[in-house]
């Protein structure tokens, strides 16, 4: 079924179908897509796209031509089977919210914070992460981080450095976030009343 947002994106949601029909692959302005099946050649030729939704659809592997399409803003690869996420996720360089929830991750590649700079959501929640990455910092966009329900024993320091998580925008247990230091832990939990506060002199 084709549909068109309220902002005017082209939306196509397909279920349970024994191929891609092949009228698919001329929607040179299809922006949204969410497929319950994949094959490799279901999403190369779809460069247009800036919404994939692959969610709950069994998936260890992601295929290679997922990383050709360049526009893409939002990928949902939530509740999949992937233990990996590749190295090439440094090509989606527009990438705004990656969903990665509910996978059997161990790492994330360095690549993803160095290269994906325009990352505002990121959600790993349950996984099996036991670290993550130096260079979070770099992530200046970033103002949602869900780790919850993983096997991290720390928080790196380094997430002190990302303003934009502060107020809530760092999802993760209680105990584990008693474990980033206290100048740390005060820097996240500002909260914009303070800001509010300060800025008009209320206090």
């Amino acid at each position: 079924m084709t549909t068109v947002d309220a902002d005017g994106c082209s939306r196509l949601q397909l279920v349970a179908l024994p191929h891609l029909p092949p009228a698919l692959f001329t929607l040179s302005h299809l922006q949204i897509l969410k497929l319950e099946l994949i094959t490799d050649a279901s999403v190369g030729v779809l460069r247009g796209l800036e919404l994939l939704d692959l969610s709950n659809n069994h998936l260890q592997t992601l295929p290679p031509a997922l990383f050709t399409l360049l526009r893409l803003r939002r990928l949902l690869l939530a509740c999949n089977l992937l233990e990996k996420l590749p190295a090439e996720i440094k090509a989606l360089q527009l990438l705004a919210e990656l969903d990665l929830s509910g996978n059997r991750l161990e790492s994330l590649p360095p690549e993803l914070f160095s290269r994906c700079l325009e990352l505002r959501t990121l959600n790993v929640a349950h996984n099996s992460l036991s670290a993550l990455p130096s260079g979070i910092s770099i992530l200046n966009q970033l103002c949602r981080l869900d780790l919850r329900s993983n096997s991290l024993e720390e928080l790196p320091v380094e997430l002190g450095c990302c303003s934009g998580l502060r107020g809530g925008g760092l999802l993760v247990e209680d105990w584990l976030f008693l474990s980033l230091p206290s100048h740390v832990r005060a820097f996240l939990i500002f909260c914009q009343t303070s800001l509010f506060i300060n800025i008009f002199g209320i206090l």
